[in-house]
């Protein structure tokens, strides 16, 4: 038999306490490893969710340590995500226009404070394929051919009613491709926010024609899978362009001037007022508003963040720097206008607002 010194007693207890151990810590990181971050669930504008969030979701989950699920199921446009905020399906509703009307009377009842936070830009433009030999187009041209009063079909047009001078393009026929009417306009009749904003820009007190080739897509898909010719003309934002169109540059040859299609994306909120937010959507909103977003999204060249100092002074609207953003409610954060009205609303709004749609021109 052989006996083993106290020296090798303890040794071999450690060992086996070491491997106890060992086991031990594989078993919690493999539990660990499996649990889901928690997730922050939007819906709304696919301008903001396939537009903005989508190309830098994997750097927001990532800094935020959680998930965000975008898929089809929250592509509910503005008016469908208010409806789903205040009945608590979603966490955040996403907007391409302010919400500018009143608070729902069932976010006051339940002691709600809607939260407004926008988080940076994208354009509205009109589209063609990179192999078009347009890079412009008047107004006029589009008043004229694109825009109907209500009830009214869109007349025929050729290229050369749009100012095409090339052969044989400029015979051939204009494919009017626009998402979220496909009927003669009546008011205010689509669900698509890109749409209802550039009736104005564009049309002024008409609105743009009816698109039947775009009754089978989504917004996001435009661009994607309807650029199938060279006579298309597409109504899109810059987020879902791709490498095989352009945005043409829409200009008023009377003033001299161009359209500035910026338009603000937001996020809302529905949350006790008695209470701070939650710890995830505080981390969501802090890898939103992070400079390496703004960073990752200019590199894209697409959607845009928010400029340097109204982000900065965003982040600190909610206490996203000192600590504040989980821990102080949002009773203490909004002015009792605010709390009267139910939303507290952004302090960089007007600073960040488009005042003017047209601005100089400098030219081709």
């Amino acid at each position: 038999m052989v006996v083993r010194s106290p020296v090798w007693r303890r040794r071999g207890l450690a060992a086996l306490a070491a491997s106890a151990l060992g086991v031990a810590g594989l078993a919690g990181w493999r539990t660990r490893a499996v649990e889901a971050p928690p997730a922050v669930v939007v819906g709304g504008s696919g301008t903001v969710l396939y537009g903005f969030l989508a190309p830098v979701r994997p750097l927001i989950e990532k800094r935020g340590a959680l998930s965000i699920p975008i898929s089809s199921t929250f592509d509910l446009g503005s008016g469908g995500a208010l409806r789903s905020l205040v009945s608590g399906e979603l966490d955040i509703a996403a907007f391409s226009t302010r919400f500018d009307r009143a608070v729902p009377s069932e976010v006051r009842n339940a002691g709600k404070l809607m939260v407004e936070v926008p988080i940076g830009f994208d354009e509205t433009a009109l589209f063609v394929r990179a192999d078009h030999p347009m890079r412009r187009i008047d107004v006029r041209a589009v008043r004229a051919h694109l825009c109907c009063g209500r009830g009214q079909d869109r007349a025929p047009a050729t290229w050369a009613d749009l100012g095409a001078t090339a052969q044989p393009l400029a015979e051939r026929p204009v494919l009017w491709t626009a998402f979220g009417r496909t009927d003669p306009p009546t008011s205010r009749d689509s669900s698509s926010a890109t749409l209802l904003q550039a009736d104005v820009w564009f049309c002024d007190t008409l609105q743009f024609c009816a698109s039947p080739r775009a009754g089978g897509v989504s917004a996001d898909e435009v661009l994607a899978k309807l650029m199938t010719e060279v006579e298309v003309l597409a109504l899109s934002s810059r987020s879902f362009s791709t490498s095989r169109d352009v945005a043409l540059v829409t200009v008023d040859g009377r003033t001299q001037t161009r359209l500035d299609g910026r338009k603000i994306l937001w996020l809302y909120l529905a949350l006790p007022v008695t209470t701070p937010l939650p710890s995830r959507l505080c981390r969501f909103l802090n890898a939103v508003l992070d400079a390496a977003v703004v960073r990752r999204l200019a590199q894209l060249g697409k959607a845009q963040g928010l400029p340097e100092l109204p982000r900065r002074w965003q982040r600190a609207a909610l206490g996203l720097d000192d600590g504040s953003c989980s821990s102080r409610p949002l009773a203490e954060r909004a002015t009792p206008q605010e709390l009267e009205a139910g939303i507290l609303r952004s302090p960089v709004a007007n600073a960040i607002e488009i005042k003017n749609r047209w601005v100089p021109d400098p030219g081709p």
